[in-house]
């Protein structure tokens, strides 16, 4: 009986330390994932370009002033719908009427995701198309 006495305790520590592995792992797992979800999604800010150089860009609509952005692919582009919130719909459609010709700014955190033209004053729904797969990051 002593004889086996010794090979079931190796058996029993070997296979604590490969549960104790594993579960470090699939920790290490679950928070690599946290990380790359954080850095995968950013908010949506959208600035009007100022008029002069020396002016700031000003900025227009955050996500708080979204009702809705979806955002679909087609042919390797994205393409939004957006709705603006009822609280920030005068200051926008002021501002678009006053900006065409010119571009919109959109970022994703410090990033240049897009800059579309105004081509008509915007109303509460307007669409962005013609944006590559980085858009998608905007949520």
């Amino acid at each position: 009986m002593a004889d086996f006495k010794y090979p079931l305790i190796l058996a029993v520590l070997v296979t604590s330390f490969t549960y104790a592995d594993d579960t470090a792992v699939a920790e290490d797992r679950a928070e690599q994932k946290k990380i790359e979800h954080k850095e995968k999604h950013c908010d949506f800010n959208l600035y009007l370009p100022a008029k002069s150089e020396r002016a700031p860009d000003t900025i227009l609509l955050e996500r708080s002033d979204l009702s809705s952005l979806n955002a679909t692919t087609d042919n390797n582009t994205v393409q939004w719908t957006i709705e603006v919130a009822d609280h920030a719909l005068a200051k926008w459609e002021a501002a678009s009427a006053d900006h065409i010709g010119l571009s919109m700014l959109i970022y994703c955190g410090d990033e240049l995701i897009s800059s579309p033209v105004v081509r008509a004053p915007l109303g509460k729904k307007f669409r962005v198309t013609g944006m590559d797969e980085g858009a998608r990051r905007i949520r």
